[in-house]
């Protein structure tokens, strides 16, 4: 008696891949917009439960922490060019027209595998995480 084996791989296409990370990303903007909403009807409710004083004091408050949220600095794209050329040229100490790929890797490579792990990588976004954090502190 032959025994057969069958293996079932499942391999999507470009563009199948494309859709399902359309159709992911479509989702999560409308759970993020969900929990948005509720969190802004949550703060309306607070607000009525409030005597007028604290009412006036409270939007104050939010008006200036949506201030302080759009006026803070810009944060580039995790990864793009423009984020790692800021700490070729704020954190490695060099000249930002004289950004090369292939030595920015090296440097951040710090255990030479030819690869940047999840810590090296942590590493890069360090700063720029901690500036996102103090703007919405």
């Amino acid at each position: 008696m032959q025994t057969h084996t069958h293996t079932h791989t499942h391999t999507h296409t470009h563009t199948q891949q494309q859709e399902i990370l359309e159709k992911i990303d479509v989702e999560r903007r409308s759970e993020f917009k969900r929990a948005e909403m509720q969190t802004e009807h949550r703060r309306r409710e607070m607000l009525k439960s409030l005597d007028e004083k604290k009412r006036l004091q409270a939007e104050e408050e939010f008006r200036q922490h949506q201030e302080k949220l759009r006026s803070h600095e810009k944060l580039h794209h995790p990864a793009s060019e423009q984020q790692l050329e800021d700490v070729w040229e704020n954190e490695d100490g060099l000249e930002r027209d004289q950004f090369d790929p292939r030595t920015f890797f090296h440097l951040h490579d710090t255990n030479s595998d030819k690869h940047l792990d999840a810590m090296e990588w942590e590493t890069l976004f360090f700063k720029e995480v901690c500036a996102c954090v103090r703007a919405c502190v």
